[in-house]
């Protein structure tokens, strides 16, 4: 009793917990993420200020402060998603599909916003 008395009031004489992730890694881990997140919506905002884009948003009846603030209410893993398909639509044109062909598939990428937005 009284050797717990004595540890319980020298609290130097214990061992240190450890964290299973120390606070240094656990900030870089938020900032990586953050930079991610960033890094997808910079990419999906230049996809959506593309010509084609705009156009196929035009048509859709949809303003692109509607679209950004959609954008910015996604998930991590949504945007994330947003952005590989933004980027495989610029590489499918690119590789030569036509305006039609590509503006189905820009209506088809911001329904999944709405989708998204509307579920969530």
């Amino acid at each position: 009793m009284i050797l717990v008395s004595v540890l319980l009031m020298a609290p130097g004489l214990l061992p240190a917990q450890q964290h299973v992730v120390s606070p240094n890694d656990l900030r870089s881990e938020v900032r990586a993420a953050g930079a991610s997140r960033e890094r997808n919506a910079e990419t999906v905002r230049t996809f959506l200020n593309s010509e084609m884009a705009r156009e196929a948003v035009g048509k859709a009846g949809l303003t692109s402060g509607k679209i950004d603030k959609a954008v910015a209410a996604l998930s991590d893993a949504e945007l994330a998603s947003l952005a590989a398909r933004s980027e495989k639509i610029q590489s499918d044109f690119a590789a030569g599909l036509t305006n039609t062909q590509v503006t189905y598939i820009i209506l088809g990428t911001i329904l999944i916003i709405v989708v998204a937005i509307l579920a969530g």
